[in-house]
């Protein structure tokens, strides 16, 4: 980058603050490209993957927007991955590619941009760049559920990609609850099985790859089993705290229990009982023949845990689901699948890297947001 000719005072602020500026005029995020993408293809570091993935930079101070440059991000609260929603934020997307996880494509987004959209289009940007550039071995995209798109995704499908799928959906949500009887798994060593389907969603022909990860299930399993601890501890003081009340009538007792009831509690069983407190009139020893009569009502509910619904969710535990259109199992088998999305812890290396408070480039200092261009 120096070379023999440059002297160190020629390396001022006002050197770098003009090169800065000047790199902003010409596009960041085209140099980078340009840049990473001529010395992956002279070193022979590019494979058939790229990773592409986003986090969220904090910006410390109170900042406006520039409404003369459209080419800004836009400083603004979003989801934030910092854990810092109390802050304006910015996006970074970064796709990384090979063995190496060379970055090849970093770009800063509006802050409050979702993965949902802006992952498709930095896709349909870096496909362009490589046709701008000469690069005709097309790239298979992996990413995580936020690619998986019927709008997006499942209608251009003019790419190979390995995605999560959301288990929002009905289909993946059945499907990671089957008891695991009743999947044909293959060991991928590793404390990794995996079991195949078909899916046509979106009507798109696809392979999904249900993954089933012992680590995962084990860390997931010690997280449910003090979830249940604790509703349990509150289900039974709310009970406690119910049981002492007592209603004018029996239809407000009957609107307590049904509000309760109105709550989930998939994991527990409730058994509720309306009971009459009968008393007798007056105070002191009854008359002989004096007959009780109705002072109020209250609940009486047992709860207990209900193995079933538990059962299912238990089933869910260290599973996901991979979705894929490359459906040559002979070129591509399933345990590649797996590998290809298991590399995209890459990305987040990378974002670790950018982080680390010792590296110092999480600090985001402006005068103006113009200063950082997409």
């Amino acid at each position: 980058m120096l070379g023999e000719s440059i002297e160190a005072s020629a390396l001022t602020d006002h050197t770098l603050g003009q090169t800065l500026y000047e790199i902003a005029a010409y596009g960041s995020t085209q140099l980078f490209a340009e840049v990473s993408f001529d010395i992956a293809l002279e070193q022979g570091l590019l494979s058939g993957q790229n990773h592409l993935d986003t986090t969220s930079l904090s910006v410390q101070g109170d900042y406006t927007n520039s409404t003369d440059n459209d080419l800004s991000p836009h400083l603004t609260y979003g989801h934030s991955k910092d854990h810092r929603p109390d802050l304006k934020q910015l996006v970074l997307s970064l796709t990384v590619n090979g063995p190496a996880d060379m970055p090849l494509w970093m770009e800063v987004l509006d802050g409050n941009s979702s993965d949902k959209a802006n992952f498709h289009e930095t896709i349909e940007k870096v496909q362009a760049f490589q046709s701008q550039i000469g690069v005709t071995e097309p790239f298979k995209w992996v990413a995580d559920s936020a690619l998986y798109s019927k709008k997006r995704l499942l209608v251009s499908n003019d790419y190979l990609w390995v995605s999560r799928v959301p288990e929002t959906l009905k289909e993946a949500k059945m499907l990671v609850s089957l008891p695991a009887n009743e999947l044909d798994w293959s060991d991928q060593g590793g404390g990794y099985q995996t079991a195949r389907y078909s899916s046509n969603y979106g009507d798109i022909q696809q392979r999904w790859l249900l993954v089933y990860s012992e680590q995962a299930y084990q860390r997931e399993i010690k997280t449910l089993e003090k979830q249940l601890d604790k509703q349990e501890k509150a289900l039974n003081k709310t009970l406690r705290d119910l049981s002492r009340q007592v209603f004018s009538c029996e239809q407000d007792a009957q609107n307590a229990l049904n509000a309760l009831l109105n709550k989930p509690q998939a994991c527990f069983a409730l058994t509720p009982v309306v009971e009459r407190i009968e008393k007798y009139p007056g105070k002191g020893r009854p008359a002989a023949g004096a007959e009780k009569t109705v002072a109020g009502y209250r609940l009486k509910i047992e709860a207990c845990r209900n193995d079933a619904a538990i059962q299912l969710v238990r089933n869910r535990k260290g599973r996901f689901i991979l979705a894929t259109n490359d459906l040559d199992v002979q070129r591509c088998p399933d345990e590649q699948i797996l590998a290809e999305y298991k590399q995209q812890q890459g990305v987040e290396r990378g974002f670790r890297f950018l982080k680390d408070p010792w590296f110092m480039a999480d600090s985001i200092f402006l005068k103006s947001p113009s200063e950082l261009k997409r």
